[in-house]
């Protein structure tokens, strides 16, 4: 008998093996020619609803086969245990439209690792100082800078092209006659790449399925409408195994 961990692996016939020897060998690689490996009976793959942190574990049912030419026997059910599969594969810059009223998204992968990154474009309102120098750039605290929306002043809207254009993640006063007085403060409309936080601005979410992982939005920033934001994250790879049994009757697990 060959046990591993108290498990009856295979049984070998009791003749004298050292005289046999040679026609055994003989008539095992007739079977082996005439038909190869074949399963006789049983040997049968079931669940065995048992798991924990690193493993799973499924149940070979007794049964008889021949593997190159030899008789394997398992006389009682053995258990198999297979690592689990922990390979990830990367998503860079997954894309998706963001959509007001609209707070969750799903991945295009399942069984979603973690996010990694997500960057969108936000849209954000300030009070800008104009700088010291007439005709000068007024840089904007969050960048990098998509587009500046609008600039007012008192009752006073400035043109976008005309008085003012982007330069260099600020606002370039040089084309124009028209800007604020310098030293005094104007409200600012742009839009930025941000790198949103996670559990501030979204987090990951599988409440509505096991499977499929969403994005979720939270309370913090929220890309533009009608904009695109993208998204890293890692997920697990699945995995086909093979089981299979050897002429000496051990189970090998082939990844």
């Amino acid at each position: 008998y060959s046990l591993t961990d108290g498990e009856l692996l295979s049984v070998v016939a009791t003749e004298d093996l050292t005289q046999l020897d040679k026609i055994n060998a003989t008539l095992a690689r007739r079977t082996f020619e005439e038909s190869g490996n074949y399963k006789v009976s049983g040997l049968t793959l079931s669940d065995k609803q048992q798991n924990d942190t690193n493993y799973i574990y499924i149940t070979l049912g007794a049964g008889k086969a021949y593997v190159r030419g030899y008789e394997v026997n398992k006389d009682t059910d053995y258990t198999v245990r297979l690592e689990r599969a922990n390979d990830l594969r990367n998503i860079e810059n997954e894309p998706k439209t963001y959509r007001d009223g609209t707070n969750r998204y799903i991945l295009n992968n399942n069984y979603v690792n973690s996010i990694k990154k997500v960057v969108g474009i936000i849209q954000v309102t300030q009070n800008i100082t104009r700088g010291l120098i007439a005709g000068g750039v007024d840089y904007l605290p969050l960048s990098p800078t998509v587009e500046i929306v609008e600039i007012t002043q008192g009752g006073t809207t400035y043109t976008r092209g005309v008085d003012f254009q982007l330069l260099n993640d600020g606002v370039d006063w040089s084309i124009g006659s028209k800007a604020p007085e310098v030293g005094t403060s104007y409200s600012c409309t742009w839009t930025y790449n941000k790198t949103l936080v996670k559990d501030v601005d979204y987090r990951l979410d599988y409440s509505e399925d096991k499977y499929n992982g969403f994005i979720v939005f939270l309370n913090g920033d929220k890309p533009v409408s009608g904009t695109q934001f993208t998204i890293n994250y890692d997920f697990k790879l699945c995995r086909w195994d093979v089981i299979a049994l050897d002429m000496a009757g051990n189970v090998l697990d082939i990844k």
